[in-house]
């Protein structure tokens, strides 16, 4: 047993108290809204099966109930189109495009009328413990079979803030919540050029708020919805960040649930690398666009080992330890120098990798269209044949993001030396990704479970929590109810700023468990053993075993 406990009589030692958080506390199933499709069994599936596996409040629940094509009339033009759900129910398209212009509002429209106000109707008049659902929510996630994206100019390679994600738009919902097309405001009526390949005009950046808002790791930005606002030109105004958006979906059923089992086992992950294949010499693509070096940089200033970085000519297309992350240039890779050499087919993530995917795992490529579908089988592909999200969650991965489109605002991957950190240090992986996103209402996409930690990161723990298995500690964990538990054959592994404090204890269920700890002044826990105090003292990683201890009584003057 690598620890050693003290039976007293009396509190020998003074702990420090944490200081009440400025920022949220991290987020529980309270802040989850779940929307899904109720005339689609696999989307009422999903959602059953989420909602059991994370205890989601029956308050938190969205079912769309007219999902279907329609005829949509718009009073702007005073003309009516037909809109189709296509791509088996993932695209809001509409089917009288001709041209590039006008731009047509049709399908924005169904998207409003449809997902957004039945969103914001329940958002405003649920009320939880006499407090509006509004104010609580932090995540919407939209299960399979709400469509992801809207269409309204013919498909191209840009996004032009026309053909967009529906979770940009959602992000801002809260901006207006009483009058959702508010939202139309962020159509782009400029027309693309008729030249291929089609470059956008009039575009506009709507820069993310939450873009690196915790540059020092502090732990303390935790997502609150309606905090975050930038200026933004456009608009001549502040926008204000409502909620962050995810999509629980993938080519079926199980491959859903697998991602949903693993989010829940990520908290004890250990023994694996981050990994990143950074290409010298990608084809269309710039060498340093994975952000590695940064990426290393901030993992070193960490104090993490575990990583599998590389920028030579060498394609990995497997590793010797499970892996948390796969990120590489994807079809751009290329091979003998910069001269377009691919090595990877358009399925290489199916046929040609052979890495295991650890629970929590992220997916991350420099692929331009690695999201034209999040659940067809077999995936679609356009725009250059990529690889595609679903196909990492068909082995075995647990969470990715992705483009839908080629980025027009500002580059096309989430940074990685935001995100990976973020998520490392105990952020949700929504979180994270977000964090690590500079752009909105554009290209990006997130998937998979918004609870996804694979690290127990600065927060108040709630009332007998029973530590298990293995646990990666790197916040500050304060027992702000009676006591947590620690079990048999658990581990807590202390790092980066990993403590236990609070007014409650940490309770012995068994003695077989390990303490690891990086610091003489975090390694002594407050304890008790029936009704007497006793202290749980961690071994200092190098020094001898020490079996005898003068423990002294501070006396204050």
């Amino acid at each position: 047993m690598k620890h050693f406990s003290f039976l007293c009589f009396f509190f020998l030692l003074c702990f420090n108290i944490a200081e009440a958080q400025t920022y949220a506390n991290i987020p529980g199933p309270e802040n989850v809204l779940v929307v899904y499709d109720s005339l689609n069994q696999v989307s009422i599936d999903i959602k059953d099966y989420y909602q059991n596996a994370r205890n989601i409040p029956a308050s938190n629940i969205v079912g769309l109930t007219d999902l279907v094509n329609a005829d949509i009339f718009d009073s702007v033009s005073n003309t009516t189109h037909r809109i189709e759900i296509t791509q088996d129910g993932e695209i809001i398209s509409d089917s009288t495009i001709l041209s590039y212009g006008p731009i047509n509002r049709h399908s924005w429209l169904y998207f409003i009328e449809r997902i957004a106000a039945p969103i914001a109707y329940h958002l405003r008049t649920t009320l939880v413990n006499g407090e509006p659902l509004k104010n609580t929510i932090r995540f919407i996630v939209l299960c399979k079979g709400v469509p992801f994206r809207i269409l309204t100019t013919p498909d191209h390679s840009g996004s032009c803030n026309q053909n967009v994600p529906v979770d940009a738009l959602l992000c801002f919902l809260g901006e207006d919540i009483n009058n959702p097309y508010h939202l139309m405001s962020f159509l782009n009526l400029e027309t693309p050029s008729p030249i291929p390949p089609h470059p956008c005009r009039g575009i506009y950046s709507i820069e993310n708020p939450y873009f690196n808002a915790d540059p020092n790791f502090s732990m303390d930005h935790n997502f609150q919805p309606n905090f975050y606002s930038k200026y933004n030109y456009h608009f001549n105004r502040d926008v204000t960040l409502s909620y962050l958006v995810t999509h629980l979906d993938a080519m079926s059923f199980n491959d859903v649930k697998n991602m949903i089992d693993s989010s829940i086992a990520a908290i004890n992950s250990n023994d694996y690398d981050w990994f990143i294949d950074a290409d010298p010499t990608p084809c269309k693509g710039g060498a340093q666009i994975l952000r590695q070096s940064a990426t290393e940089s901030v993992f070193d200033d960490l104090g993490v080992t575990n990583h599998f970085f590389k920028t030579d000519e060498n394609v990995y297309t497997s590793h010797n330890k499970p892996v948390m992350s796969y990120m590489s240039n994807g079809t751009h890779t290329s091979f003998n120098g910069g001269n377009c050499n691919l090595f990877f087919n358009p399925d290489y993530i199916q046929t040609q990798l052979s890495f295991t995917y650890i629970a929590g795992s992220v997916f991350n490529t420099a692929e331009s269209f690695n999201v034209n579908t999040l659940g067809t089988n077999p995936p679609v592909r356009r725009g250059g044949e990529m690889g595609q999200i679903p196909e990492f969650f068909l082995q075995g991965g647990t969470v990715g993001v992705g483009q839908v489109n080629h980025g027009t605002n500002g580059g096309i991957v989430i940074q990685n030396d935001i995100m990976l950190p973020s998520y490392l240090l105990g952020y949700t992986f929504i979180e994270a990704a977000y964090l690590g996103m500079n752009d909105l209402t554009d290209n990006r996409i997130v998937v998979g479970d918004p609870l996804t930690t694979i690290a127990w990161g600065k927060q108040t723990l709630q009332d007998s929590i029973v530590f298990e298995d293995v646990n990666l500690i790197t916040g500050e964990l304060d027992i702000a109810g009676n006591a947590a538990f620690i079990t048999n054959g658990t581990t807590l592994r202390f790092k980066h700023n990993g403590f236990i404090t609070g007014e409650g204890y940490l309770i012995e269920l068994g003695r077989d468990y390990v303490i690891e700890t990086i610091n003489w002044n975090k390694s002594v826990f407050k304890s008790k053993y029936n009704n007497h105090p006793m202290l749980i003292w961690a071994p200092y990683p190098g020094e001898e075993y020490v079996d005898e201890y003068k423990i002294y009584r501070k006396w204050e003057s």
